[in-house]
């Protein structure tokens, strides 16, 4: 963390502060229930309960970088005025706090159910194909819940040459990544044989395939069926920035030696910035990227610039 602050003779004092931090942990997800990212909360699963290492990852309340920056300034304007001028119009003060925040990490998982394969060979005992198995006599799974503990939380393998490259700068409500498409059933480890991978999209809504993301292909060795995903570990990825400018204009004034009364006018969010957040990571989803709410005001409520009046007599 790195701080700065003056005051100057003028009136004028300013602090300004940065702080880079990481945190690491194993469980503090959008499926946590001890946590709320946005208005988002849900229980967690580990993708398996006997690797829980798998989910060593960056914590969902890590902000990697802050920035904020406030000031003071007296007015100089009539300070010195006597009578009601200087009583009414001097002594003004104005006042600025400006924050940014880096996003919040963003995880991205696969929330289909299984979906069997079938082959292209119609027969009296196969009318729509025959299912395609496993080294383990499993049919091969085309959708998701990859590792057959019935939850719907499994890790994709990122085909993409780059995280960054992901990106696409757009306006977040219409998705943060330059391909925001619900993954697709086939990947290119799916056997040839394979005939129903545009049944299995049309089944999860899927008209065109994320191009960044894969199913996990079915390990060399030890048990076929248990598949993690474990190419792209867990909040690898990064939500909206935060910012905002708020602003106060006050003035104290005495009405007796003991008394006074003071007058504030405030403005939140002056600059009127959207600030999104709830991004959805499910890949399976038709609002995967999206984000679904703005901060940190939250769902219905107001989510633009705030003004407000104040009065308070002091005795």
């Amino acid at each position: 963390m790195v701080e700065a602050q003056k005051r100057m003779s003028n009136g004028l004092q300013f602090q300004t502060s940065y702080t880079y931090s990481k945190l690491l942990d194993e469980n503090s997800e959008l499926f946590a229930g001890c946590s709320t990212i946005g208005l988002s909360n849900a229980n967690y699963y580990y993708t398996t309960n006997t690797m829980p290492h798998l989910e060593y990852g960056t914590s969902s309340f890590d902000h990697r970088g802050s920035y904020k920056f406030n000031v003071i300034y007296e007015l100089p304007f009539l300070k010195e005025q006597k009578g009601f001028v200087g009583h009414a119009l001097g002594g003004w003060h104005v006042g600025s706090f400006f924050q940014l925040y880096s996003g919040h990490p963003l995880n991205v998982w696969d929330g289909r159910t299984r979906y069997r394969t079938r082959d292209s060979q119609v027969t009296d005992d196969c009318p729509s194909g025959c299912v395609v198995k496993d080294a383990n006599g499993i049919p091969i799974n085309l959708g998701g819940d990859y590792n057959l503990d019935n939850t719907a939380n499994e890790r994709l393998v990122f085909v993409g040459k780059s995280h960054d490259a992901l990106y696409g700068h757009h306006n977040p409500a219409n998705g943060i990544f330059s391909d925001n498409n619900p993954i697709g059933c086939g990947a290119a480890w799916v056997p040839g044989n394979v005939a129903n991978v545009d049944a299995c999209n049309a089944r999860f809504g899927v008209t065109t395939p994320n191009a960044f993301f894969e199913t996990p292909a079915y390990p060399s060795s030890g048990p076929t069926y248990e598949r993690y995903g474990g190419l792209m570990a867990r909040d690898v990825f990064t939500g909206p920035q935060f910012i905002q400018l708020d602003m106060s204009l006050g003035k104290t004034f005495r009405v007796f030696e003991s008394q006074t009364l003071d007058f504030r006018a405030q403005a939140q969010n002056l600059a009127n910035h959207p600030n999104f957040d709830c991004v959805t990571g499910n890949l399976s989803s038709g609002t995967f990227g999206q984000a679904t709410c703005l901060t940190p005001f939250g769902l219905g409520e107001p989510k633009s610039r705030v003004m407000s009046l104040g009065l308070r007599y002091a005795f």
